[in-house]
């Protein structure tokens, strides 16, 4: 397929609304000719809309110049990273959330969607004696665009040898788990 023909087939299926065709569309675009800027930016454009990272993360990667690089790298969002290892510790403890591009970080700590309900990162967060938290945490870049989301569970001064009482048939003290 020649660049003309493609270019056509792209503004074809762009107002007829073929989404998928157009991305199979524009992609042929670029294997063709990799310094193409507007194909580029549609093709990001479609990622956006669709909330797609990892299809922003491979054009970076691949990405034929600086031009095309810096524009697609102020889309990349990062996945932020715990700095307490998940586990069960006895001692409250301290947990410390870190994004390397400095994004905005949003987290949780019942387990719920950090992009829904998620109180926007600060300070260290305490975890107190008594408690289990599921912590899950997620980045958002300034342009409003999320990361995927990391989680980890810490089980914070409850003994945990003595709270499972069988494994085999999965009851634990009160009846739980």
């Amino acid at each position: 397929d020649s660049l003309a023909y493609l270019a056509l087939k792209n503004t074809i299926t762009e107002k007829s609304g073929e989404r998928k065709e157009q991305k199979k569309t524009l992609k042929q675009i670029i294997k063709l000719d990799a310094d193409n800027y507007e194909a580029y930016e549609r093709l990001l454009e479609m990622y956006l809309e669709s909330g797609n990272q990892e299809g922003i993360k491979k054009l970076a990667a691949d990405a034929p110049n600086s031009a095309i690089a810096a524009m697609l790298s102020e889309y990349l969002v990062d996945t932020p990273y715990l700095e307490l290892t998940p586990g069960v510790y006895d001692a409250s403890q301290t947990l410390a959330i870190t994004s390397e591009r400095g994004n905005s970080i949003y987290y949780t700590l019942d387990g719920s969607s950090p992009q829904e309900k998620g109180i926007l990162y600060s300070d260290p967060i305490p975890l107190e004696h008594g408690y289990i938290y599921t912590v899950r945490a997620v980045c958002k870049n300034e342009r409003g665009a999320f990361g995927d989301i990391t989680s980890g569970d810490y089980q914070i001064g409850i003994n945990a040898v003595n709270y499972v009482t069988s494994i085999e048939t999965g009851t634990g003290t009160d009846g739980q788990i």
